[in-house]
């Protein structure tokens, strides 16, 4: 997502910057539209009933500022089962 929205690779390089999206429309395209792509109508949202692969962020990816402090994974869930969780935040 970062590069989609920032035009930049891992190391900073600029590789499409004249071809950004914004973070709104990079969200879709990495969820709802890529789950669509492979075939998967009951992915890409989250909903009761519907495959419950995703990560939790620590911010606000639709307002974070993404050139400098892109948000981070800290959990995430895979099959409704947490599977990466160093912090304990999806303990109940």
């Amino acid at each position: 997502m970062r590069s989609a929205i920032t035009g930049r690779i891992a190391d900073g390089s600029v590789f499409h910057e004249s071809e950004t999206i914004s973070p709104r429309d990079a969200l879709e395209a990495h969820t709802r539209h890529a789950a669509r792509c492979v075939g998967f109508d009951d992915a890409g949202t989250i909903a009761p009933g519907r495959r419950a692969d995703l990560v939790v962020l620590d911010r606000d990816p639709l307002a974070c500022d993404w050139h400098h402090e892109p948000p981070q994974v800290v959990a995430t869930i895979v099959g409704g089962v947490p599977a990466f969780d160093p912090h304990g935040l999806l303990a109940i």
